[in-house]
């Protein structure tokens, strides 16, 4: 399932390692199957996983290092991969409130940065993280690495066309701010009421269509030599300047 064109067929993905098991646990998803070096676990992730299978919810197989470095893609391979089955989340499936907060992600192409953004948006408590069509996929074991879990803790819209979700945050009286030079200063930008943030491309920055259909374009002041940020530092700066300020 390291390839996007199998977990779509089984509609599954890898999740590796005991932490981010335990999240996946904490939110109350259950792992179809786990593998497992039982020498390398933990006494506590012995027992959570025989509780699983003697409830008959999960496969468990116990196997040696070697099977897991050929399952996974990490150099230093995790003691313990789960199989879990893909799940998704729409618009109707999302509560909204006067103040929701929804972060966009268009285009963004890096996996690291994607999951490391979708970590920082579960621990700041905000309300859904958008993916457009373009972005990395949302379930690849890099993202599924980097966001540590909180997959489990955020809800994730992936494969969005820019022609359903703009008219979908303009019938549901959100603001859109996208993330660009040329703007207001983030810490002068008004992110009370419904809010929309759009996180552009690595390269290209926040798309055309975005660009239009935005309320205001904000943008980090930059005092030092640097170009720009990583994407991640960004959408963090901008996740927790707006949450401070609602």
């Amino acid at each position: 399932m390291l390839q996007k064109k199998y977990r779509d067929k089984e509609q599954a993905f890898l999740l590796e390692g005991e932490t981010c098991l335990r999240e996946a646990l904490i939110s109350g998803f259950v792992p179809q199957r786990v593998f497992f070096v039982p020498e390398a676990v933990s006494s506590d992730a012995h027992k959570k996983i025989s509780r699983l299978v003697k409830e008959k919810r999960t496969q468990a197989f116990t196997v040696r290092e070697g099977v897991i470095r050929k399952i996974t893609d990490t150099v230093s391979p995790p003691s313990l991969v789960a199989v879990f089955a893909k799940f998704s989340f729409s618009f109707v499936s999302l509560s909204l409130k006067e103040d929701s907060f929804v972060l966009i992600l268009d285009e963004l192409r890096d996996p690291g940065n994607v999951g490391t953004i979708i970590r920082t948006a579960a621990a700041a408590g905000i309300d859904a993280v958008a993916l457009t069509e373009k972005c990395a996929d949302a379930f690849s074991p890099k993202v599924v690495r980097s966001a540590m879990g909180a997959l489990f803790h955020v809800p994730v819209l992936e494969g969005l066309q820019t022609v359903e979700l703009l008219p979908w945050l303009t019938a549901n009286s959100f603001r859109i701010i996208a993330a660009a030079p040329g703007g207001n200063s983030l810490y002068q930008t008004d992110f009370s009421g419904r809010v929309a943030v759009v996180i552009g491309n690595e390269t290209q920055g926040v798309g055309g269509a975005f660009r239009q259909a935005a309320d205001c374009l904000a943008g980090i002041p930059m005092k030092g030599r640097a170009e720009s940020l990583n994407a991640a530092v960004a959408a963090a700066l901008f996740i927790y300047q707006a949450r401070g300020g609602r």
